[in-house]
């Protein structure tokens, strides 16, 4: 198995070819999650390639690591570098919506030389201590914007690597809630108790790091309807009794079906039961083109960044399942869809018939073969993130813009022609 960041795979609709050494050798996609995890046919690698163990150490700001990473010349860089901070990695919202990491900490390093992927290690037995990876945003101008940060091995990527070992599926789950540090007088400003202040600052010590305390900063799936759930702007004390005083502490609320949170709200402490749900695979398996219009059922990446209008219109439009929606995710080139359908839009109806499945559109697109040849447009109507439709009509071209599907079967991707 192979481990590398979203940043070098970011989908899993593709065939990949990994170089090792002299040697170009196919690969797939095992998992799709934080981080990506490929496997490869071990015959075909090189001999006495080196094993690296991956390690347990705790880290702390100060500490010395050493950076083994690749350049855009796929040179190698080397070199020793001391930790300078450990704190949580934070990526916005974006338009088109795109995979983005939250609740996660990372590693930073110091004097840090230019590179990609890579790996950082403990000088002293050479064990994995983070995978080095490049981590990207946008800010509110729409400008995007790349750093690079470790991701602690320990804590996000040996559960991952012993599950799979185990012939288990890893899913991903989701407390539904994203959390960014504040600054410590704030938290005292709102109220929260010297003693618990001591004990974030303890914790933080502990990793050589400034006090800090983690509060809920917004929604990361649709809003739910549960009363009594966290709310934006609560300060997280406990999870299931153990004090939180960096990111790391709150990994454990996307590990558990539920658990005990504390929290600081209105000057006030208060225990939250927080319910976390199993995100829908990140891999994608089944995608349709229709008139030059790429789409597939909806991901999470999307989910996250929709809006309570869109949940309040989905619900009126009799949308159950807003994960089995169909989604428009890109657009061809010269296509019929240009200046009609656009990215980030759901198809709820096509002439009049509801679409709330990729089967319901694959059954459409075989009902239009036989109409009649003077009715050349036909009438679909459109829901933006923000729940507001729109009806537009598309002129299709069976002869340029055929439309086609790619299904993975059986560890192969197929293509069929739907007319």
């Amino acid at each position: 198995m192979i481990i590398t960041s979203r940043a070098t795979v970011p989908v899993s609709i593709c065939d990949l070819r990994i170089t090792v050494g002299d040697r170009n050798i196919p690969g797939r996609v095992l998992y799709l999650g934080l981080v990506v995890v490929i496997t490869v046919d071990r015959d075909l690698l090189p001999p006495n390639i080196p094993i690296f163990v991956g390690s347990s150490k705790s880290c702390q700001v100060g500490d010395e690591l050493e950076l083994f990473a690749l350049d855009d010349e796929h040179q190698l860089v080397q070199k020793r570098a001391q930790i300078s901070a450990i704190n949580g990695i934070v990526t916005r919202q974006c338009s088109p919506p795109r995979w983005r990491i939250s609740n996660t900490e990372g590693i930073s390093l110091q004097d840090c030389p230019y590179s990609n992927g890579g790996v950082l290690l403990d000088p002293t037995d050479k064990s994995i201590v983070a995978l080095w990876m490049t981590v990207g945003s946008q800010n509110s101008a729409g400008k995007n914007t790349t750093w690079k940060a470790g991701l602690n091995y320990d804590f996000y990527i040996r559960p991952i690597i012993d599950a799979l070992r185990a012939g288990e599926e890893f899913r991903d789950r989701c407390c539904g809630w994203e959390f960014e540090h504040m600054q410590l007088a704030t938290a005292l400003n709102l109220g929260l108790d010297e003693t618990r202040a001591a004990n974030i600052a303890t914790i933080a010590k502990g990793i050589g790091a400034v006090a800090r305390p983690i509060f809920v900063s917004g929604k990361l799936r649709p809003p739910t309807t549960l009363d009594d759930d966290l709310k934006i702007g609560d300060v997280i004390l406990e999870v299931n009794g153990s004090a939180v005083g960096r990111m790391a502490d709150v990994r454990t609320l996307s590990q558990l079906e539920s658990a005990k949170v504390l929290v600081l709200r209105n000057g006030e402490e208060k225990e939250i039961t927080v319910h976390s749900q199993l995100l829908p695979s990140h891999r994608t398996s089944r995608i349709v083109c229709w008139a030059g219009a790429v789409v597939h059922q909806t991901h999470n990446s999307v989910l996250e960044q929709t809006t309570p209008e869109f949940v309040r219109v989905s619900k009126r439009e009799g949308i159950t399942d807003p994960e089995s929606a169909v989604y428009i995710s890109s657009i061809m080139y010269g296509s019929p869809a240009i200046g009609n359908l656009r990215p980030v839009q759901w198809i709820l109806e096509v002439d009049n018939r509801k679409v709330r499945t990729l089967d319901d559109m694959v059954e459409i697109i075989a009902s239009l073969k036989d109409r009649d040849d003077s009715e050349e447009y036909v009438r679909v109507r459109l829901m933006g993130r923000k729940g507001i439709t729109s009806v537009v009509s598309v002129r299709l071209d069976s002869k340029f813009w055929p439309a086609w599907e790619l299904g993975y079967k059986d560890g192969t991707w197929v293509r069929s022609e739907l007319e």
